[in-house]
């Protein structure tokens, strides 16, 4: 199985993190456990369609064109027989600019992307795609080209929501909501009411998630728990266990346990991209 993690030409990476590909054979049925991810997932399928298990409507079979939100609880993906998917890693609050929906209403949901593109811009996209299954360059190719000619170049995300997009992860979540609306020289209630409209999570919320993100990055670099607490901000041990459990649904020590049991898998390399 052959998978790679892609990044955007210029023009679009205001838009997409990075791009995935996944192209050969599974085998036998392999689980991908995601972590709360501060990106939106949009992954097109062209083989045995992958199965998840969460997040809240996520159970089964995943349509060909999926559209997942950020999410603040685990799930977990399968993957069987032959394998053929694209995946982009959309950027925090352009989600709206793609698709022209609310953000809130995808958070911790997975919905069919016919539905949020409209059926023939999702049929045009999906068979576009399709023919270029198992070339991953072609396949990234092919998806720019789409979006090149769908997006205008006079779209961009309102500069008060940028703003604090940056903010917030260059400090690592760590900042206080307050002291980053008066940064940013606007009224906290109306930065959380464009944070809600635009990226679907509080100002206090997408924090959360940026800082167990770093948390997730430094355990795997650096497994040493107090290390790691101390770091990504979190003011004890006890606190850092007790976050870390809530989101993930384990503790920092059972985290570091699986990943030094788990037998490497080529796509263990899709955690780092949505990272």
């Amino acid at each position: 199985m052959d998978v790679q993690i892609h990044q955007p030409a210029p023009g679009l990476r205001p838009f997409f993190k990075s791009y995935f590909t996944i192209v050969g054979a599974a085998g036998a049925p392999v689980t991908v456990p995601v972590l709360p991810c501060t990106y939106t997932v949009m992954q097109l399928s062209f083989a045995e369609p992958p199965h998840l298990d969460g997040p809240a409507n996520g159970n089964g079979p995943l349509p060909g064109l999926m559209v997942c939100g950020q999410t603040a609880r685990p799930f977990a993906m399968r993957f069987a027989g032959e394998v053929a998917a694209f995946g982009a890693m959309v950027e925090p609050a352009t989600y709206r600019l793609l698709f022209g929906a609310a953000m809130s209403d995808l958070v911790d949901h997975v919905h069919d992307g016919a539905a949020l593109l409209g059926s023939a811009r999702a049929r045009r996209l999906y068979a576009e795609l399709e023919r270029h299954r198992h070339a991953p360059a072609a396949l990234v190719a092919a998806f720019e080209r789409f979006w090149y000619r769908a997006l205008s170049a006079k779209l961009s995300v309102p500069g008060p929501v940028a703003g604090a997009l940056a903010a917030i992860r260059a400090g690592g979540g760590q900042q206080p909501v307050g002291a980053l609306a008066r940064a940013l020289a606007t009224g906290r209630r109306t930065l959380e009411r464009r944070f809600a409209e635009h990226v679907g999570l509080s100002p206090k919320g997408w924090s959360r998630l940026v800082r167990f993100n770093g948390a997730l990055a430094t355990l795997a670099t650096r497994p040493v728990l107090v290390q790691a607490a101390l770091a990504s901000g979190y003011y004890d041990q006890a606190h850092f266990q007790h976050e870390f459990r809530t989101l993930a649904g384990f503790t920092p020590r059972q985290f570091l346990a699986a990943l030094q049991a788990r037998v490497p898998h080529p796509l263990d390399g899709l955690m780092a991209a949505m990272l």
